[in-house]
């Protein structure tokens, strides 16, 4: 009873609770080969990920009052180590004629995949389904931010895409040219067929254009609710490349040895020429140094462009708000998201073959006047009284109206949670935390 009445207990003390419970398992669990059950290396690649999490955390959350970030940094490089042992690659499996990236996330059995440490196992015959699959366009789509964050490729070099003369204005059709290959194995291209539809599918204006095709099924009998039976990857090998590889950046301690041992490994399987350390350091982008200008590390250029390539490997995957959080990055939340780019009014072929698909305009009158033949062939979407809005009124960048202006981040109080009313009613010995109080 006194246990359970008593006030919290600080964070310090919780989380080397859990790093000592983690030290425990990786000490006295067994070493094993299954990848749905968890063994030794399984806790590995969990102290790397929470490990690699409170290190930055509490670097760039100077109000923990926490100033030993580098000793949970070493411990991520320490556990991700030794799980860069050659137990595991990254996968070049290609299945269905898909390259070895895109089969990682519609697999029906990644158990034996190379790269897989803990993977949560699907199976039609024993009614074991997943609903992954519905996340397609219907209800989301994703971001103009992240699709401008894809390199672009040059010969045997990358540049930013934001270098590319007239980015901002590149149509849907035109944003895959020279891009890394993971773009359309991610976002949905032009003349992409879905598996339960007889023709190229045409994505969802209203969800912003850019529908997402990572982890979509390739068997139409998956596409129904609860219907999935792919495996899903909970720990792969290309994450533990990454947590390796920002640690050791943050800590100023990176090498090219280590990115040849990281992520030039990552980028050689995606198709994505090698980086370079010091051209990292010599020829930092201003994007990414604006996106994240709190960057601390004496290898500045090297975070940035890791934080890159993480934000890309592991697009989808469910990591992308608590990364923004431990980087101390909440803000950039604040900004209604962005699709694609619709240069006026009138007409647009979205799946490539050359015919329009979509239509624009401003007002049912202007829906009206389009002639019956062409408006029976196309999606219209009439702007006035609807959910979307150009950025620019009849041109520009699509968006949701509801999200404009909507979003309000204040810091540094939603970095944190509040203690629920009803735990406190129950223990009158808990604290509010000190940023919910008022």
């Amino acid at each position: 009873t006194e246990e359970l009445y008593k006030t919290q207990d600080p964070r310090k003390l919780v989380v080397d609770s859990i790093m000592a419970d983690l030290d425990f398992a990786v000490k006295n669990m067994k070493a094993g080969t299954s990848k749905t059950r968890i063994f030794k290396n399984a806790a590995l690649a969990l102290q790397a990920r929470i490990a690699l999490n409170e290190g930055t955390f509490r670097k760039y959350h100077p109000e923990l009052e926490l100033n030993d970030a580098d000793r949970f940094l070493n411990i991520a490089v320490s556990a991700a180590s030794q799980l860069m042992d050659g137990t595991y690659s990254l996968s070049e499996v290609k299945e269905n004629d898909l390259e070895a990236y895109e089969s990682l996330f519609c697999s029906l059995n990644l158990t034996s995949n190379p790269e897989m440490i803990l993977v949560s196992d699907y199976d039609k015959a024993l009614g074991r389904m997943h609903n992954a699959q519905q996340i397609g366009d219907v209800y989301h789509g994703l971001s103009r931010d992240l699709m401008e964050d894809y390199l672009v490729i040059d010969g045997n070099e990358t540049k930013p895409f934001h270098t590319v003369p007239g980015y901002e204005t590149k149509t849907y059709l035109e944003i895959f040219e020279n891009r890394d290959p993971r773009l359309r194995q991610t976002f949905m291209w032009p003349g992409y067929q879905k598996a339960n539809e007889s023709s190229p599918h045409r994505t969802n204006m209203d969800a912003g254009g850019y529908a997402q095709i990572k982890f979509d099924p390739r068997t139409y009998d998956q596409i129904s609710w609860n219907k999935s039976y792919t495996d899903l990857p909970i720990f792969r090998y290309a994450e533990i490349l990454l947590i390796y590889a920002e640690a050791k950046a943050e800590l100023g301690m990176l090498t090219q040895e280590d990115i040849d041992a990281s992520i030039n490994l990552i980028r050689k399987r995606a198709g994505v020429p090698e980086a370079s350390l010091a051209d990292w350091l010599a020829n930092i982008d201003p994007v990414q140094d604006t996106r994240y200008p709190n960057v601390s590390s004496t290898q500045k250029g090297a975070v940035l462009e890791i934080r890159r390539e993480r934000r890309i490997e592991l697009a989808c995957e469910g990591f992308r708000y608590n990364d923004l959080m431990r980087w101390g990055c909440g803000k950039l939340m604040e900004k209604a998201p962005e699709g694609a780019y619709i240069p006026g009014m009138g007409m647009y072929d979205i799946t490539g073959d050359g015919q329009p698909d979509v239509a624009f305009v401003r007002n049912k009158a202007e829906a009206d006047n389009l002639p019956q033949e062409e408006r029976e062939k196309v999606t219209v979407y009439t702007l006035e009284g609807h959910t979307i809005e150009l950025t620019e009124g009849d041109k520009g960048y699509i968006r949701l109206k509801a999200q404009v202006n909507k979003f309000k981040f204040e810091e540094p109080k939603y970095y944190y949670s509040p203690i629920a009313i009803d735990d406190i009613t129950l223990n009158n010995n808990l604290v509010q935390n000190k940023w919910w109080k008022n």
